[in-house]
């Protein structure tokens, strides 16, 4: 559902969100039927890789939209495009 979200979101423009790596899920508080989701995503570094990739470090949280508290936590390692 958070990678739905962030992909409607389109927070690198015209940018396409492709190889995901998720990882350090984590799940803060129980999400109950009906609750209305939000996503925020935080830009945290660029990591170099082998050649000529690199990847943009994420923080993503999973968010109540009514109350704004997290109710995931994870981390996201991205190709940059």
């Amino acid at each position: 559902m958070t990678m739905r979200l962030a992909v409607e979101t389109r927070p690198f423009g015209d940018a396409p969100l492709i190889g995901a790596e998720l990882g350090q899920i984590r799940f803060t508080q129980p999400i109950l039927p009906e609750t209305d989701l939000c996503v925020r995503i935080t830009f945290e570094a660029i990591e170099e890789g082998h050649g000529q990739r690199s990847y943009n470090m994420l923080k993503v949280e999973t968010l109540d939209a009514a109350s704004g508290d997290t109710l995931i936590r994870q981390r996201w390692r991205m190709l940059r495009t």
